[in-house]
């Protein structure tokens, strides 16, 4: 029996929940905070759970709250836990019992009710059966009420009470309630034909949809759910939205906004749409709308004045009445389809540079090949459906050979199964012209992430250094030779390697450089010195009665505070000034009109304030939104900080810093080379534009595979020619510079353990079968994963923590280092790649040591202000053992946790660069400890021994380290590096891959591309001929697959996601697709692995007959 056990009770809109621990007589209850130290391991996870909900509240109230001996937890987080939370946490069981729905009356009616009742099936009810709150009793027992019927349950309630309101009232509820009901009957929930036929949206914000035509210039509404309001107002006005994410379908939008709508002069609470559909409109956007209304009957240029800047119109029409007009902005939205209709402005255009080769997206070739006896066809992407065609006709009809690319190849079953096994492209009929004139795909040519401006907003136009030098600066000595030295006012001493750098900077300056690149190893005071630099030239401007201009500093979001304190350390007063911060929130009191520079084409922000700041504070994506504004300026300097941020050439950021007005850029990174050479061209384009040869040149002569163009290029930008300084500077830590501590890097060999040696076996063997680049990526990121563990930490939940640490080479090694450091009382860092073996970690971590708290986390999903929180409470306590959990991405740029002396790479990163900025946090001037040490736990096979992953990769991060700061050789040679992994590791590859089976870790550690594959594989495995579409213009389909046998035709859109839902964007794909292919009976089938979708996009694909597959579903899938 087991030593500790839960009891609950019903309380006041929730449980109260206690521990028990069993003792020789009776038992005693265990306080909370010792319940992550009593309870079993596989409690841990439910428990945590809870736990970390006694930080969030929502309007209602907490979610669960300290009780004197247990947890008051809500009704509604019992009703939405798991089975296995529940289980855990010793609650009832899910009840059985079906919830039925029944309507009376219709919607016009004041007196229609909805009654809930429970029954034992479709037609039977269940007698006695009680509910309150969460639980119900039922022939004696008592049963959990799980979500979905918690909610409906609970929502007819609360309707039915509206019975005597107002009509208005009354539909509101019942539009909140009708969105939980699903659509069908559910396992657990029936209802009516009126109640399953009736679908009612909610309305609580829009958008403009604008259009030119023979009346001039018309605005339609287009509405959107409350969902994307509050993701709207959340970001203050930054989010991205798309129409997609739009309210109704596109032909119920029709009717609202061509037919309902306009048949008014106000606007109503709610519009029938026709076929029981109805949306509901909130008072607040009533109101909003019936402004618009106004609008559309009124002159073209009140119309256009409106279309410019809804928000500041309806902020004036809607004066009178307070309240409305304070929520104006969160009531409009502002789409990118709004943004690209209205302006007639320099639209931005994606440049399109067939010779820059961007790091690829996916590992598929450019050309394709089939084998066929003992010849090869190569096919090009638009070569393989006519192709596959060609050979289908000539085995109907009979012919024993047929002509493929010049070729004759037989006409039988073995030559159509090779084309069809084939992962190729297939590409949507009838496309348009205006699809190519869209540019290459964005993904892909900045880290894979698309930036948050869309194509089609208003950006300035210049000069570009793509093909020819169109644009450089010409050297001009600004004052007097001897001017030189520290600024009095500085309150730092400088270190020997800074003073050097401020020399340079100031040498630059008065040579009349127009800019340089500070390219300092992370942790070397690049910021103390940009500091000082910023001092020395405001006192020199004012010395020689230069005229009085502002300075610029542009950074990640998540250093500026840093930048502010750094100022106010280093500096007396009133060093440079009042900072002035133009950046989220603290934009407003800048901004002349809401929006954006980008949406309407014209600078927003009141020029004068910037003009006549001592100092500006700015992010990268600010100054993308208002470079208009910004451009009116004239700096004296312009600081980029992890100037890495604009590498991309051909970026909307890079763009926004090219228009930038200033005397002298300083920009600094600790990677100026963080991908490819180009990186490194692209900072310099801003700083010192013409100083590189143009890009097209530039990409040609400077390979990352020709070391003497390396050493060349090395030359060109750190010697100095003749009284001149270099352009750039970089000193590394392993200079030995004053001030550093001692680093120990040391990479630890611990052998696999049974269980972790026969996983990787397994995908050493299925690597030895692998065909094609796309496998090879694959077993890599497989191999990757199992070295790590390989059990994935969402499935270890009933695995007691000593054993899941030591079925891991890499965890016991870790475990074994943290002892050592606990005894020692110190602090450490871990970097590991995946958010769920960070949870576990952290559990076992604070388990294993005793720790009052789990250790801090820092990655993607923390907000910057509790990120900050994070540091500085684990920089405040010293000579106490504590660790720190970071994602290599997030944690590894702009934290000092010099508090630490400790690193433990439990993950490794592909590029060295990324690893050194994680190592960097700790290792940096300002640390105190003598001697910082740094572990690469490696797990080897102990048969395969130095072939073994950790071992290979951790050997070519180390040669890839020394190249990269004695040659400025890219950390990352795309498709070399894997190819030489995949060589190392599994050895020669042969034979056709198939459809691997995996696990849903695996599926998580792929990246889009290769989910789309696996999924159009796992088709094949059930008689399909599965095409890929291409990467850009796929008219909303990922692949189409047709079957062998039936005939039947499929269209696939798949969406990799890492978060809980899934929205109704692939169902709008999906509805594209089907009129781009020429499918109107195709099956239309969405995969995803985030866990559910949203209630919208159910609604939406229940409507069009869109077949959905989430998480649960991908192991199984297709099901046919």
């Amino acid at each position: 029996m087991a030593r500790q056990h839960f009891t609950w009770e019903m309380a006041e809109d929730g449980i109260l929940l206690r521990l028990h621990r069993r003792k020789i007589l009776g038992s005693r209850i265990v306080p909370v905070d010792q319940w992550t130290d009593a309870i079993e391991p596989q409690h841990l996870f439910a428990v945590g759970s809870l736990l970390k909900m006694l930080d969030y509240d929502d309007a209602a109230g907490p979610l669960v709250r300290h009780e004197s001996d247990g947890l008051w937890v809500r009704d509604a987080v019992v009703a939405s836990m798991s089975s296995a939370h529940a289980q855990a946490l010793d609650l009832p069981s899910p009840t059985s019992l079906i919830l039925g729905l029944q309507s009376r009356g219709n919607l016009a009616q004041r007196d229609f009710t909805v009654t809930a009742q429970w029954l034992e099936s479709t037609s039977v009810p269940a007698w006695r059966a009680s509910a309150s709150g969460c639980m119900l009793k039922h022939g004696g027992q008592t049963y959990r009420i799980p979500e979905p019927l918690f909610s409906i349950w609970h929502g007819v309630a609360l309707f039915n009470k509206t019975a005597g309101d107002d009509d208005n009232v009354r539909f509101a509820h019942l539009a909140c309630l009708r969105e939980l009901i699903p659509d069908g009957d559910g396992e657990q929930v029936s209802t009516d034909a009126y109640i399953r036929n009736t679908k009612i949206v909610h309305a609580a914000a829009f958008s403009l949809r604008l259009q030119t035509g023979k009346n001039g210039f018309q605005v339609d509404p287009v509405l959107f759910a409350r969902k994307v309001k509050d993701a709207w107002a959340e970001t203050d006005g930054e989010a991205s939205i798309s129409e997609a994410e739009s309210l109704l379908p596109e032909a119920l939008q029709e009717v609202f906004s061509k037919t309902r709508f306009p048949q008014w002069n106000d606007c109503r609470d709610r519009y029938g749409l026709g076929s029981h559909h109805y949306v509901y409109i909130e008072p607040g956007l009533q109101k909003a709308l019936s402004v618009v209304r106004k609008v559309q009957t009124s002159d073209v240029d009140t119309r256009r004045k409106f279309a410019r800047n809804p928000q500041a119109y309806l902020k004036e029409a809607l004066a009178d009445d307070a309240d409305t007009a304070e929520t104006v902005e969160h009531l409009f939205v502002a789409t990118e389809q709004y943004s690209q209709r209205v302006i007639d402005l320099g639209i931005w255009q994606p440049a399109v540079l067939p010779w820059l080769k961007r790091e690829p997206n996916t590992w598929l070739p450019e050309r394709f090949g089939i084998q066929i006896g003992d010849k090869r066809i190569e096919l090009g992407p638009s070569d393989i459906e006519p192709a596959r065609h060609a050979v289908s006709t000539a085995i109907d009809q009979g012919a024993e050979t047929v002509a493929l690319n010049g070729q004759d190849v037989p006409a039988n079953r073995s030559t159509l199964d090779a084309l069809n096994a084939l992962m190729g492209f297939a590409t949507p009929i009838g496309k348009d012209e205006d699809d190519e004139a869209q540019g290459p795909d964005e993904q892909g040519q900045d880290d894979a992430k698309p930036e948050p401006v869309p194509p089609g907003k208003m950006f300035l136009i210049v000069d570009e250094n793509y093909e020819e030098v169109s644009y450089h600066r010409n050297l001009s000595s600004r004052v007097p030779e001897g001017s030189g030295g520290v600024p009095p006012s500085l309150l730092t001493s400088l270190k020997p390697h800074q003073e050097e750098g401020l020399t340079w900077l100031q040498a630059a300056w008065r040579q009349g450089f127009p800019g340089v690149l500070l390219g300092d190893d992370m942790g070397l005071g690049k910021t103390l010195l940009a500091l000082a630099f910023m001092k020395w030239l405001a006192d020199i401007r004012a010395q020689h009665s230069l005229e009085r201009l502002p300075m610029l500093v542009v950074a990640p979001t998540g250093l500026l505070a840093n930048w502010n304190a750094e100022h106010d350390r280093h500096l007396s007063f009133p060093g440079l000034g009042q900072p002035l911060k133009a950046y989220g929130s603290e934009l407003k009191q800048l901004r002349a009109n809401s929006g954006r520079d980008v949406d309407l084409g014209q600078p927003l922000l009141n020029s004068t304030k910037l003009q006549e700041a001592d100092w500006v504070l700015t992010t990268f994506e600010t100054l993308r939104d208002y470079h208009h504004s910004f451009a009116k300026v004239r700096f004296a300097a312009t600081v980029y900080d992890e100037v890495q941020k604009i590498k991309n050439p051909t970026s909307q950021l890079a763009r926004a810093a090219k228009t930038v007005n200033a005397d002298f850029t300083l920009a600094m990174t600790g990677t100026p080379v963080e991908n490819q050479l180009e990186d490194l061209w692209a900072i310099l384009d801003v700083a010192y534009p013409g100083y590189l040869p143009e890009l097209k040149t530039f990409s040609s002569e400077f390979q990352p595979d020709d070391l003497d163009a390396l050493k060349r290029l090395r030359a060109i930008l750190l010697d100095p020619v003749g009284s001149a300084p270099p352009v750039m500077i970089r000193r590394m830590k392993a200079d030995k510079l004053e001030g550093l501590p001692e680093k120990e890097a040391v990479a630890i060999r611990q052998d696999m353990p049974p269980k972790q040696a026969d996983s990787y076996a397994e995908i050493i063997t299925r690597g030895r079968q692998a065909s094609g680049p796309g496998s090879m990526l694959e077993i890599l990121h497989a191999m990757r994963g199992v070295s790590l563990h390989p059990i994935d930490p969402l499935q270890a939940g009933g695995i007691p923590h000593d054993d899941y640490i030591a079925w891991s080479a890499r965890l016991s090694k870790t475990f074994e280092i943290l002892r050592a450091i606990a005894e020692a009382k110190e602090k450490a860092l871990i970097f590991v790649e995946s958010l769920d073996m960070q949870d576990v970690l952290s559990a076992m971590i604070k388990r294993e040591f005793k720790l009052p708290r789990m250790p801090m986390l820092i990655n993607g999903t923390v907000s910057g202000d509790k990120r900050q929180r994070a540091v500085d409470d684990f920089q405040k306590l010293r000579g106490e053992f504590d660790v720190m959990i970071l994602s290599p991405k997030a944690g590894g740029v702009g934290l000092t946790l010099t508090a630490a002396n400790h690193v433990i790479h439990l993950s490794r990163w592909w590029n060295p660069a990324v690893e050194d900025q994680c190592t960097d946090r700790i290792y940096r001037i300002g640390q105190t400890a003598t001697v910082v040490r740094v572990y690469y736990p490696m797990a080897v096979h102990p048969a395969i021994g130095d072939s073994s992953f950790d071992v290979k990769l951790n050997d070519l991060l180390e040669r890839k380290r020394s190249l990269s700061r004695d040659l400025l050789m890219p950390p990352v040679l795309p498709g070399q590096d894997e190819s030489t992994l995949f060589r190392d590791t599994v050895g020669a590859a042969a034979g056709q891959h198939s459809a691997d089976e995996v696990d849903l870790g695996e599926l998580d550690r792929m990246t889009s591309t290769q989910f789309e594959n696996w999924v159009l594989r796992r088709l094949q495995t059930k008689g399909y001929r599965s095409l890929r579409t291409p990467q850009t213009g796929d008219g909303g389909a990922d692949g189409i697959a047709v079957h062998s046998t039936t005939g039947q035709q499929l269209i696939v859109q798949c969406k990799h996601r890492q978060s809980r839902y899934c929205n109704a964007e692939p169902v709008d794909d999906l509805l594209r697709a089907r009129d781009a292919y020429g499918h109107p009976e195709a099956r239309l089938i969405a995969v995803t692995t985030a866990e559910c979708y949203t209630s919208q996009g159910r609604e939406r694909a229940g409507r069009h007959g869109i077949e959905l597959v989430a998480r649960a579903g991908l192991l199984t899938f297709p099901r046919m």
